[in-house]
């Protein structure tokens, strides 16, 4: 749900379409697990900087990336609901 961008003073940028991801990504607690993952991937310790632009939305429907394939409703168990809802800080569950 991010496009990151590498800026010109070494900085990764991670720019946001919904004004919600950007809160989240800006949490302590999941800056720790990002910094810890670039860390562990490039060996250096990388500002991060997260931005909204809004218009990504957008450009993100017209990309041409193949669609997730649907969840079936018996694999919609309570562990993946639970790491979800650990992720994002809880939430509620909308039937389609």
């Amino acid at each position: 749900m991010a496009e990151p961008r590498i800026l010109d003073n070494g900085s990764l940028e991670l720019v946001l379409a919904f004004a919600f991801h950007q809160k989240r990504l800006n949490e302590a607690k999941n800056r720790q697990i990002i910094s810890k993952a670039i860390t562990t991937i490039t060996g250096q310790t990388i500002e991060i900087i997260c931005t909204l632009d809004p218009d990504l939305k957008s450009q993100k429907r017209t990309a041409s990336a193949p669609m997730a394939a649907p969840v079936p409703p018996e694999s919609k168990g309570s562990e993946s609901l639970s790491a979800i809802s650990n992720i994002f800080g809880g939430g509620e569950l909308l039937q389609s």
